[in-house]
């Protein structure tokens, strides 16, 4: 596991890009709703909200702990639980965690382990209604995780009565919070620039102007794309009917359930063109339910995910951002000059340069 984590550290690791920091300073004192949960708390802090360096210590700190509870929840699946950790970080997948450091999902995730862990069911609800105004994409990510895992205990009427209370909280947001005036966005993006030591992203306060089902709405998919897609069918189908644990009568509307679960974000295609993010984001469900869910996978399960995800390492990959390209695993494995170099050269310079976008 040591090993794997250090392959996935040096192929994607970065700092937050400018885009990520903007989840965290938008808030409803500036007149925004929609994804303002963030700002709002940290408003206290203003104007150091405004500042790289506070928003990206906030977003490590959020990094390392998600990190943290994966590798825990590996460690406690035994063999098959530590297999599982191990194949997800020497894939392209355990790179692209790196370099997606700042994205709002690792803090939704982080919320999902924290409601999945509560006693109290009507604790656990909120807290996932309220990721909503964090980020809306938490509708097809956490929330489906959260509403497959009632199924999978059988608690179907918690299950109702929660999608219930978590619907309403994003009908609300449809309803009376989708957009802002653009008067309010520029002077919010006028407010940012006055204090921020960098130039913002512009174009992110245009999101706040526009409706969610905006000219954005679009098949994002390309032709190329068929064999990733593949991958994360077969390793949700996997997760899915690693999940059955009763006859199947029994065990089967919660195998649909976490096949839904596992390959909703893979709906954010229909609106984001990032569409590696939301391959990614499935295969993250899709682990979260065979590590997370309170269930121990077996070892054949396990075998079946690293020899999926070996597949993937040896003739896949996942776009990143921002012109990024992943640095190549084994020179870093065999050679260790290669990993001194790195250490001594790269790194610092990756570490102490705030990104330009």
């Amino acid at each position: 596991m040591a090993v794997a984590l250090l392959s996935a550290f040096h192929v994607g690791v970065r700092l937050p890009n400018l885009w990520s920091v903007n989840y965290f300073i938008p808030g409803v004192f500036d007149g925004v709703w929609r994804r303002g949960l963030l700002g709002t708390l940290l408003t206290p802090f203003d104007p150091l909200r405004f500042h790289y360096g506070f928003v990206m210590t906030l977003q490590v700190a959020i990094f390392l702990a998600l990190l943290a509870v994966m590798l825990r929840q590996g460690l406690r699946r035994g063999l098959p639980g530590r297999i599982i950790v191990i194949a997800f970080l020497f894939a392209p997948t355990g790179g692209y965690m790196f370099h997606q450091i700042g994205y709002v999902e690792q803090l939704l995730y982080l919320l999902l382990a924290a409601a999945l862990a509560m006693p109290r069911s009507a604790a656990a609800a909120a807290l996932v209604a309220i990721s909503l105004f964090i980020h809306e994409l938490a509708l097809f990510t956490i929330v489906p995780l959260y509403l497959a895992n009632l199924v999978a205990e059988r608690r179907y009427r918690a299950a109702a009565a929660h999608g219930a209370v978590i619907l309403a909280a994003f009908v609300l947001i449809y309803v009376a919070f989708q957009t802002t005036t653009p008067d309010v966005a520029e002077a919010l993006l006028k407010k940012v620039r006055a204090h921020a030591n960098y130039e913002p992203r512009a174009d992110y306060y245009e999101v706040f102007t526009s409706t969610l089902t905006s000219d954005r709405m679009r098949f994002w998919y390309g032709p190329g794309q068929h064999k990733v897609s593949l991958l994360v069918g077969f390793v949700a189908g996997l997760a899915a009917v690693a999940s059955v644990r009763r006859p199947l009568g029994d065990g089967l509307p919660a195998a649909i359930a976490i096949l839904g679960a596992c390959l909703a974000p893979l709906l954010l295609g229909f609106v984001g063109w990032d569409t590696g993010r939301w391959f990614f984001l499935s295969l993250c469900s899709s682990m979260a339910v065979l590590i997370g869910f309170g269930c121990q996978p077996r070892l054949w399960v396990a075998a079946t995910f690293a020899a999926a995800f070996a597949v993937f390492a040896a003739a896949g990959h996942l776009p990143y951002f921002d012109d990024f390209k992943a640095r190549p695993v084994w020179p870093a494995l065999w050679s260790p000059s290669h990993l001194l170099e790195f250490f001594t050269k790269e790194l610092p310079l990756v570490l102490t340069t705030v990104p330009s976008r």
